[in-house]
């Protein structure tokens, strides 16, 4: 399933510059992570949540006298996927040893049941 949700890793020169230039670089402040490929990267801006912060006032000893401004943290969305994962297993044995890709689609609504593709990441 590593084609379909692919990967998070560390942010490259040129995610830093697209988020950057989409004036969204200040959200990743506590992480090096992004979303790089597959449902990860679709999806990155729901899954990602915002960065929360608090800008205190301390005193010359470092104790914290008041709080300033902040905002807390807000978790990334969760999304949920129409794979149907005994199917998904079961294709991926079907084409073990092969090359070759099945897309399972329902009918109904014409959401993804199961997407396989050999040789995979």
């Amino acid at each position: 399933m590593a084609h379909i949700l692919g990967y998070v890793g560390k942010m490259n020169d040129k995610d830093v510059e697209r988020l950057k230039r989409e004036d969204k670089f200040a959200n990743y402040a506590g992480t090096n992570d992004i979303g790089k490929l597959g449902i990860e990267r679709y999806y990155e801006d729901i899954l990602q949540g915002t960065t929360g912060f608090e800008e205190v006032e301390i005193n010359n000893r470092g104790k914290v006298i008041r709080t300033l401004r902040s905002r807390p943290a807000v978790a990334g969305k969760s999304i949920h996927l129409t794979i149907d994962l005994a199917l998904q297993r079961y294709i991926t044995e079907l084409l073990s040893g092969l090359k070759g890709a099945v897309v399972v689609l329902d009918p109904k609504d014409s959401s993804v049941l199961a997407m396989v593709s050999t040789p995979s990441l």
